[in-house]
């Protein structure tokens, strides 16, 4: 991707006589388009040992039917920022719908494993384009005053997709198979592509010759988008970023096998390991809502990276009530990615650097997936280490945010 591309840059969100949408509407739109995408991306791990089966795969295989998405991520995310700068993020929403539907249509005709995991990686380039142009949506299209509240609505897109996806599937593989299911959560992101396209609409400009419901736009060529790059303060964020995410996963990936070995029953210990995103749809809104009232995004992002190391420490080494507490300290941390997405417009200051730099917190966000996932966790040698070794590494993320110049 060139560094100096024509761009797509915004007026300033606070010019006079900017008109926004209802920003509860805009956002709430926005966020059941990430619930969908996310009810599509999760419809695998509770059918996996069925899909393994049906193709006659082993589980090393299927697995990468989940794998794709972090690898489309990491390779996708640059390419996805660079749409990004020449296309509307409303556009971008509505292929990103548009990518899982079909995605999901083609899986459900698959004959063999390898067309189901191709079908799962046009599924995946759905969920890049959502997670870059989702932050960029809600930071051109609702207001200043509720940024906050916003990205704290529009980060529960993950757990409540993802919780849906849990539960109804195996519902639904049990009465209409596992390609009903994935026709069903195909046409949801058909019908979500059609509600973006129909409800949400650009900052209307009563100062200019603007359309109403167009967004307020001007061209500017030669934008130095090689800024996003250069600029300190966005690294700081990156790498606090990867570090929340290796302490996150590692918690999501390895959890449920240390209660298993201390004794907990399995569907026991998934329910336990599943609290902290439950308990994360409400710490984002509560959590982006507070940002608002006091005006300070990096008071709670800091907060939040330090107490999900706290967390993580005690869910791997406690089973008793200590370990509640560190589920709900982690639920409490999962207020961090709209604090963290809503940080990266104000660190990168220029527009025209906006999609770029989100597309830099989604590369980081999925190498720290990769990381907490991976088997260097277990090389720890015991589950006690690994807790211990967690506090360390949220505290230096925490300390990176801490460093890095923004409200």
């Amino acid at each position: 991707m060139s560094v100096d591309s024509p761009t797509v840059k915004y007026r300033e969100a606070d010019s006079p006589g900017v008109k926004y949408q209802n920003y509860l509407l805009v956002t709430v739109v926005i966020m059941l388009t990430g619930a969908a995408v996310a009810l599509n991306q999760f419809k695998v791990p509770t059918l996996m040992t069925n899909l393994s089966d049906i193709f006659s795969m082993p589980m090393s295989k299927t697995a990468w039917t989940m794998s794709i998405f972090t690898v489309a991520g990491i390779f996708l995310a640059l390419p996805t920022g660079g749409l990004a700068q020449k296309f509307d993020p409303k556009k971008l929403l509505i292929a990103a719908a548009l990518f899982v539907g079909v995605g999901a249509l083609l899986g459900s005709f698959a004959t063999s494993g390898n067309m189901l995991i191709f079908s799962r990686g046009v599924e995946g380039v759905g969920q890049v384009f959502f997670a870059i142009a989702g932050p960029l949506a809600v930071a051109r299209y609702v207001e200043p005053a509720k940024i906050g509240s916003a990205m704290g609505i529009w980060a529960t897109w993950l757990p409540i997709g993802q919780i849906v996806a849990f539960n109804l599937s195996p519902v639904l593989f049990g009465s209409i198979g596992w390609s009903g299911v994935w026709l069903v959560f195909g046409v949801v992101a058909f019908i979500m592509a059609l509600a973006v396209g129909f409800l949400v609409k650009g900052p209307e400009d009563s100062s200019s010759s603007i359309s109403a419901g167009e967004s307020p736009v001007i061209r500017e060529a030669n934008a130095k988008t090689s800024e996003a790059f250069t600029n300190k303060n966005l690294w700081y964020l990156y790498f606090s970023w990867v570090l929340f995410n290796v302490v996150l996963f590692a918690v999501l990936t390895y959890t449920p096998t240390f209660l298993k070995e201390s004794g907990m029953d399995v569907s026991k210990a998934a329910f336990v390991t599943s609290l902290p995103m439950i308990l994360g749809i409400f710490a984002s809104m509560i959590l982006g809502n507070i940002s608002d009232r006091i005006n300070s995004k990096k008071k709670l992002y800091v907060f939040t990276s330090v107490v999900i190391g706290l967390g993580a420490a005690l869910m791997f080494t406690s089973t008793g009530t200590l370990l509640y507490l560190g589920v709900f300290l982690c639920g409490l941390s999962m207020g961090a990615p709209g604090l963290a997405m809503a940080a990266v417009p104000e660190i990168a200051k220029k527009p025209e650097l906006f999609s770029v730099s989100m597309a830099l917190m989604i590369l980081w966000q999925n190498v720290g997936i990769v990381v907490g996932s991976s088997s260097l966790i277990l090389m720890m040698g015991s589950w006690t280490v690994v807790g211990m070794v967690l506090i360390p590494a949220a505290l230096i993320g925490a300390g990176l945010a801490a460093a890095a110049k923004f409200k």
